[in-house]
């Protein structure tokens, strides 16, 4: 093979993987029989538009709904409704037309809304309704057919998540790995994994050398996106990703006046061995323990069933303020993708 012939090769093949790794997936609804019926976004002309579920370049673990417009990606986002508290409308945000509403839209246009309702923790179930007032779950589908789970994220406590083209939107819309776990276990244990099979503990310190357990907790059933937290007694602190100048990213515990713990693993001789944010993966940042000669380990989240979900950093793509502290990322356990 000559070396014209293996150049263009290798751009191809390069080229053909940057296109399945930023691959999008198709937003359906489905229906009671079985019928997929897709998901989009209505222009104000009856126009529609494509709804997808973005990876980027990076991971599928938590992937980003857009609306697709003139070839440009538009932020969807979750908005209360003004007379009901307890149910949400889907919005797309275009900064030329505003907000556009995303319904499910059968062969014959009709069009059925999607709204998110009865809040599990920080996750919001997301539904589309029909006339017969059926109610159908929403799904993110890849070209290799993986199915994810349609889902309303919030991080913060507040009535207002972020704000995105002057529109103040009250959680995210996000397709994240359906779960696996058939259990309703509300703590889990958070452990490094040695690849010879060896559980590391993992703690956090305080000021005093005081030790504070570190789980991941199911709040309402929710078993899709799981808190992890340093508990000591009564007591729960936030774990987060900070900024940071350094090779790996830190991971801290954050007391209430503002005060920052180390987060570590402990090893079998007492070590105790760095837990850091290596790489980032489109939305997720990839957490590990880093031991003295710098190899790397994974971390996982384990039920008392005895599932496995990973440990990841998941960023929203702003500076958020924690007890006074601005973070990266926030940290939760998540279910394994395929």
């Amino acid at each position: 093979m000559n070396i014209r012939k293996f150049a263009f090769l290798s751009v191809f093949f390069c080229a053909a993987m940057s296109l399945n790794a930023q691959a999008l997936w198709n937003i359906k609804a489905i229906n009671s029989s079985g019928k997929m019926i897709p998901v989009k976004a209505v222009g104000p002309d009856a126009s529609l538009y494509d709804v997808k579920a973005d990876p980027g370049s990076g991971s599928t673990q938590f992937m980003n709904v857009v609306m697709i417009k003139d070839g440009k990606k538009h932020a969807i986002k979750i908005f209360k409704q003004l007379n009901d508290k307890n149910q949400f409308e889907l919005w797309a945000i275009d900064p030329k037309l505003g907000l556009l509403s995303i319904k499910a839209v059968s062969s014959e246009n009709q069009g059925f809304k999607l709204v998110g309702k009865e809040i599990e923790s920080k996750v919001i179930p997301i539904k589309a309704i029909s006339e017969s007032k059926e109610i159908w779950n929403i799904k993110a589908i890849s070209p290799e057919g993986i199915l994810h789970d349609v889902k309303g994220i919030k991080f913060k406590d507040d009535q207002t998540e972020g704000k995105n083209n002057g529109f103040d939107f009250y959680a995210h819309v996000k397709a994240i790995p359906q779960i696996v776990c058939d259990q309703n276990d509300k703590i889990w244990h958070v452990k490094g994994l040695h690849s010879e099979g060896r559980v590391w503990d993992i703690k956090a310190f305080g000021p005093n050398d005081e030790i504070w357990d570190v789980k991941a907790l199911a709040h309402d059933h929710n078993q899709h996106l799981l808190d992890i937290r340093a508990i000591r007694g009564n007591r729960s602190l936030p774990i987060k990703i900070l900024s940071s100048k350094e090779k790996y990213a830190r991971i801290k515990a954050i007391l209430e006046d503002g005060s920052l713990l180390d987060v570590k693993a402990i090893a079998e001789n007492g070590d105790h061995l760095d837990v850091k944010g290596v790489i980032r993966e489109g939305n997720i940042v990839h957490i590990k323990v880093v031991d003295k000669d710098g190899k790397l380990y994974g971390i996982k989240a384990i039920s008392t069933s005895g599932n496995f979900y990973d440990v990841k950093g998941i960023s929203t793509g702003e500076n958020d303020m924690v007890n006074g502290v601005s973070v990266k990322a926030h940290v939760k356990a998540l279910p394994q993708t395929n």
